[in-house]
């Protein structure tokens, strides 16, 4: 599971306190006369702005994204402007600004899965995809905002800021980091996505609520200039873009130069008689304070349920896809050009990389042309479809198309002369939909070529191997409770010394991804009294590798799932075909294996039709494998396995998946 990092952020926090110490600290020294009020002040202020980043999303607009998500970070800009000054009263300032903003940013995500290390001995090893993810949004805003006197040439400030966003850029990259010594995207690349963009769907207004504090000091004889220092925090109302949560906290420092005519002030003084110095008083020291107490609990989170914890348990099970090879090709409307997913798969498919199930859905061409070499006397029919493009496009993009596949099959190895082409208005069973909402996935479905062949073993279902990792439980809930004698400084928590969380509550709760490895949990409490306390607790973690699980006869060793049976849209029928498929799975099924037959749809129709459909569907291939009724389950269109917004994708969710767990 991805862990993102956010110990810098404190650090540089941290590290502005000292500078506004010794800002304040300067203007005390060079203090020439008390501040005196003035009808009305005008200058200039500049400064740092510190930015807080809190966001939730995988992806910005159609930009790709593999990143589970971003959920925050930091980063340094400025801001600089004009500002005014009214006095309404004694205290209190009418204070309008015009500020220009950089607000800067850095969110990092690292996602650790599995890579099979093909090199001598396979093997599973584990593997880093470092997400990095940075941003710079420039506005210019209005900031009507009053100021406060509270005690001596200390003042409150609060307002709002409204503003208009006129630049926003974002740089995406996704890398490879480890194993360091092996592994890739394509060919030797180890970086898969690097942007350089503006951000899609930028807010072009921007409100915020303001609140801090300001120190100002008179300077010159006449105690017309002043100077300045502001502390304050901007809290966003607004999002950064539309189509994604995504808001960031400005903490401001800056600093002003004003200048306004002087107003006499009357003499407020009060002479107070002297009084005669009282004798020595010796008080009894104040009683020694003990350290804060802290009380540590951790509970699993299995689904949001919260189960007793003891240790993170970590398994895996070898997983068998057997999926059927679609033998279509979907084209864009109005394209004649082979969608790059479909060359990425294919190449992919001709180096002997292994292919993932979902790689494995737009793999065809590579498919038949690695097969190919196997059966090279192989005779290829390419049949092109224009569907619903033949009215505005006519039958030449049928042609088009179906030359387009034989030209990309060519590329890879396949002599011109073994490929037909033909071309046809409509598919010979074309996809039909009854609900308008529904019209739109059904013509994306019948612009496609269609791959025939003579030696059927070029179709023969794929076989794909992985390592599934399933940890329990999906997460800790850390809980912990803090007694003082005195105020709560602040409490940090560390996993294996990093800091991955800080509070200044006495009760606090929050959750963290189940470690896959080891790791030590450190709770640390400091009071205003600099007194510190620990409590820590260990996570165990017990890993059932797939190893141990043959050595050991432990747990399921191996799962077999079959999707060989692809339906054709809104149809249960189990055809000759069909049992032909079962009879092979039948003898597949091993003394005391457990099985269990899933019906799917895709999301063309409605969800209670869809329910009902797959129903039919698991029931008609349970029926033919001779299973009980109580091994069947329906998902219907609620968990498909691909993506139903790609046609292949709704293709292969219109499916029956037959799965034997074998113990073995």
């Amino acid at each position: 599971m991805p862990t993102v990092t956010h110990h810098h952020r404190s650090a540089t926090v941290c590290s502005m306190i000292p500078a506004v110490m010794i800002v304040t600290l300067a203007l005390l020294v060079t203090r020439q006369a008390p501040v005196t009020a003035q009808h009305t002040q005008y200058g200039v202020h500049g400064g740092v702005v510190y930015s807080l980043h809190a966001a939730q999303f995988t992806q910005l607009g159609d930009f790709a994204s593999c990143c589970p998500s971003f959920t925050g970070g930091s980063g340094t800009g400025f801001l600089a402007g004009l500002h005014a000054a009214y006095r309404l009263s004694d205290k209190l300032f009418f204070v309008p600004r015009l500020t220009l903003v950089q607000e800067n940013g850095s969110m990092q995500s690292e996602e650790w899965t599995f890579v099979a290390d093909l090199r001598d001995t396979p093997r599973v090893r584990r593997a880093m995809f470092l997400h990095e993810f940075t941003s710079s949004v420039s506005s210019v805003g209005i900031e009507p905002t009053f100021l406060l006197g509270i005690v001596g040439n200390l003042s409150l400030t609060g307002g709002l800021r409204a503003a208009w966003v006129f630049d926003g850029s974002f740089t995406q990259r996704e890398t490879l980091v480890e194993p360091d010594d092996y592994g890739s995207y394509l060919g030797s690349a180890r970086t898969w996505v690097n942007y350089q963009e503006q951000i899609p769907d930028l807010s072009p207004f921007k409100a915020e609520v303001l609140g801090g504090l300001h120190y100002s000091l008179s300077v010159g004889k006449a105690q017309q200039w002043h100077l300045g220092t502001d502390v304050s925090i901007a809290i966003p109302i607004t999002n950064v873009t539309s189509s994604a949560e995504w808001r960031t906290t400005n903490i401001r420092l800056a600093i002003a130069v004003s200048h306004g005519a002087k107003v006499p002030e009357a003499d407020t003084s009060i002479a107070l008689p002297l009084v005669p110095n009282a004798d020595t008083v010796t008080l009894p020291a104040p009683p020694s304070l003990s350290p804060p107490e802290i009380t540590l609990k951790l509970e699993g989170l299995i689904q949001n349920y919260r189960v007793p914890f003891d240790s993170v348990h970590v398994e895996e099970t070898l997983i068998v896809d057997y999926l059927p090879v679609l033998n279509h090709v979907y084209f864009d409307e109005g394209s004649s050009t082979v969608p790059e997913r479909y060359s990425t798969a294919a190449h992919r498919m001709v180096s002997d990389a292994r292919l993932t199930p979902v790689q494995a859905t737009t793999a065809i061409l590579g498919i038949v042309a690695k097969r190919f070499r196997e059966k090279p006397q192989t005779h290829i029919t390419v049949v092109g479809s224009a569907g619903p493009d033949l009215a505005l496009h006519g039958i030449r993009l049928a042609q088009q198309r179906a030359e387009s596949v034989r030209a990309s099959l060519v590329s890879l190895g396949i002599p011109k002369e073994n490929i037909k082409v033909q071309w046809q208005a409509d598919p010979l069973t074309p996809t039909r939909a009854s609900d308008p909402k529904d019209f739109a996935a059904a013509e994306a479905e019948n612009r496609r070529v269609e791959i025939l062949v003579s030696e059927s073993s070029l179709m023969r279902p794929l076989e794909l191997q992985t390592v599934q990792t399933v940890v329990t439980p999906d997460d800790i809930a850390v809980s912990y409770n803090i007694s003082a004698d005195t105020t709560l400084r602040a409490s940090q928590v560390f996993i294996n010394d990093s800091s991955v969380h800080r509070s200044t509550a006495l009760q606090h709760s929050f959750t963290i991804p189940s470690p896959t490895e080891p790791a030590e949990l450190l709770v640390v409490a400091t009071d205003v009294e600099h007194n510190t306390a620990k409590a820590s607790a260990s996570i165990p973690v017990s890993t059932l590798t797939i190893h141990r699980k043959k050595t050991e006869h432990r747990g399921n060793l191996e799962v077999e799932r079959y999707s060989l049976i692809l339906f054709g849209f809104n149809d249960a029928t189990v055809t000759k075909q069909h049992q032909e498929i079962l009879q092979i799975i039948r003898n597949k099924i091993r003394k005391g294996a457990s099985v269990r037959v899933i019906g799917m749809t895709d999301v063309v129709g409605s969800k209670e039709h869809n329910t009902l459909l797959a129903q039919r569907r698991a029931e008609e291939v349970a029926k033919a494998l001779g299973i009980s009724e109580s091994e069947i389950e329906a998902t219907g269109s609620q968990a498909p396995q691909f993506s139903n917004n790609l046609p292949e994708g709704r293709a292969y969710n219109r499916t029956v998946i037959i799965e034997i767990s074998d113990k073995q």
